[in-house]
């Protein structure tokens, strides 16, 4: 339990800053990585789907039920999972 904490808290203090920052430097990030003729289409596919990037937590979280033989929860851990990630805004 202590690792799964942890793993959890550790995958958010680098997924919430990456996914919070990234739309503010996506115009430069596809410049630099793929070149300006991408813009701005790209820009805004980056600028949304950088929000699915905390969306690891519910994977880390499905390893661990798998692990320890509680399958049946998955369901309601996916669903909690995916109600905390559509609060998020993009």
């Amino acid at each position: 339990m202590r690792a799964y904490v942890l793993s959890l808290r550790l995958l958010l203090i680098v997924a919430l800053p990456i996914a919070a920052g990234v739309p503010f430097i996506a115009q430069g990030l596809i410049v630099l990585l793929g070149g300006g003729e991408y813009l701005p289409h790209s820009a805004i596919a980056l600028q949304i789907l950088i929000w699915f990037c905390p969306s690891f937590v519910n994977s880390v979280t499905q390893y661990v039920l798998i692990a320890i033989d509680q399958q049946r929860f998955l369901t309601k851990a996916f669903v909690i999972g995916r109600d905390l990630h559509t609060s998020s805004p993009t």
